[in-house]
């Protein structure tokens, strides 16, 4: 290990060489992990990611709660852990407008082809983009994994080279068939298929009998209101964010 400096106290180091490799350690399918500053884990098989995650829950439960051994489940993976997030947002640099991510202690500018954890449609619109949006810093792409839908932030000029829209007020994303309508700043889950599975697993522990009071905090564009608001006698949603419940209000 190089220590790389600190950060609020913290030792920031980096691996230089791995001396005795865990059994679980894997090669990373992206070229660009290690120097990235996205993903962490890919030097792990993706059945310890899991446990390292739900590990990870044990001890905030038991730092920050107070509750010792706190029997918490499995994580339940995904069956596809690639290719899988709707949402990015890419760093911009040059004159041309280079679109890129950022190195993961430098924080200077890091220039990329795929990106292995992005939907191929943010791929391609990073691809069609790359080099052509000079006077941006940031490049936010989102798309609906079960819609056509995709929206481009910041509203770029027009290029006979590019003929993607950009500067959508929102895109819509539809989860069970429901949809729903997502901003620029609105959160949604970056997974829409773990967005799908995990609402199921609330469901079924939920046993809503359709006589029920449902209290959905922090509720975002109102994900699970809008799901389970058939199964229940009321809803109520309370969220912070003004483009979220505008979204949430939004039929």
């Amino acid at each position: 290990m190089e220590v790389r400096g600190e950060d609020e106290g913290k030792v920031i180091a980096e691996v230089v060489q791995v001396v005795s490799a865990s059994p679980h350690r894997v090669e990373p399918q992206c070229a660009h992990f290690g120097t990235c500053g996205g993903c962490q884990l890919q030097h792990m098989d993706y059945p310890s990611q899991l446990e390292f995650k739900r590990r990870i829950v044990v001890d905030r439960l038991r730092k920050v709660g107070g509750l010792i051994d706190a029997p918490v489940s499995p994580v339940v993976g995904a069956d596809d852990p690639w290719h899988y997030r709707n949402n990015a947002r890419f760093t911009v640099r040059g004159r041309e407008g280079n679109v890129g991510f950022t190195h993961w202690y430098t924080h200077r500018f890091l220039p990329i082809g795929e990106c292995p954890i992005m939907d191929p449609r943010i791929n391609a619109a990073k691809a069609a983009l790359d080099g052509r949006v000079a006077g941006a810093r940031q490049l936010a792409v989102r798309v609906g994994r079960n819609t056509e839908s995709y929206l481009i932030h910041p509203a770029l000029e027009e290029r006979d080279d590019v003929t993607l829209e950009t500067g959508q007020l929102g895109h819509e994303e539809r989860l069970f068939g429901v949809p729903f309508r997502i901003s620029a700043a609105s959160f949604f889950q970056v997974n829409t298929t773990q967005a799908e599975r995990m609402a199921a697993l609330v469901r079924d522990r939920l046993k809503l009998k359709g006589t029920d009071l449902l209290l959905d905090a922090f509720a975002g564009v109102g994900t699970f209101a809008a799901l389970f608001a058939p199964l229940c006698a009321r809803v109520v949603a309370i969220e912070e964010s003004a483009s979220a419940v505008l979204d949430a209000r939004t039929p």
